[in-house]
């Protein structure tokens, strides 16, 4: 019985304000959603979100806690897009249904492997999605020619800054901490997703 009233106590009769220095807002009902860092809410979103990979499409969806992306292959462009015009607006409606707002400004698309790419666009409720040349997914940058160059480009920066960063430092470090730390902030960079990005160029890799 306690863990029943527990639950109950937890999804309902919240309420949230906003603090500005020492000033606060009057509180406001929470009818959705969860305390943003708590022990339930990846269950209960996972809960939540399940039902989406049980939606009748004919594109292939992939997602990553809330990073959901759509997906379709095919021979013919016309029908490729189709698909994934027809999928989104069913996307969209279950976002809606399920008290969601999903912002079509901020999506990404791409077409790989042909050369009018370029010049396709995706029309979703009358807002056309524009190819993107690049986009980001899950930390990693994606050309449209699956060249990898701009992803590279970026560690090698990233990294560089960071060497420079720990080269200041490494006096003070012993041989085991130094190592802790260089391989925690300098080669996790080139151990994350290696099996996606690679296949670059030789002068890319080289680099």
């Amino acid at each position: 019985m306690t863990g029943i009233l527990s639950s109950y106590s937890y999804l309902t009769n919240r309420s949230q304000r906003v603090k500005v220095g020492s000033k606060n807002s009057t509180a406001q009902r929470v009818s959705i959603g969860v305390p943003q860092g708590s022990v339930l809410g990846p269950l209960l979103f996972n809960i939540f979100i399940n039902d989406i990979f049980l939606m009748d499409l004919e594109s292939e969806i992939c997602n990553f806690t809330d990073d959901t992306t759509l997906y379709s292959y095919s021979t013919s462009l016309d029908d490729a897009t189709i698909r994934l015009e027809n999928d989104l607006q069913k996307l969209l409606t279950w976002f809606t249904e399920n008290g969601m707002r999903a912002n079509p400004s901020k999506f990404q698309m791409m077409f790989l492997g042909h050369k009018r790419a370029n010049k396709l666009c995706l029309n979703v409720n009358g807002q056309f999605i524009l190819q993107n040349e690049e986009g980001k997914l899950l930390g990693v940058k994606i050309d449209r020619k699956l060249t990898f160059e701009t992803h590279v480009k970026e560690i090698c920066t990233k990294v560089n800054q960071k060497v420079s960063a720990f080269r200041r430092v490494r006096p003070y470090l012993g041989i085991q901490k130094s190592q802790v730390l260089f391989n925690s902030v300098v080669i996790s960079n080139f151990t994350y997703c290696p099996l996606i990005w690679v296949f670059c160029s030789k002068a890319a890799n080289n680099r």
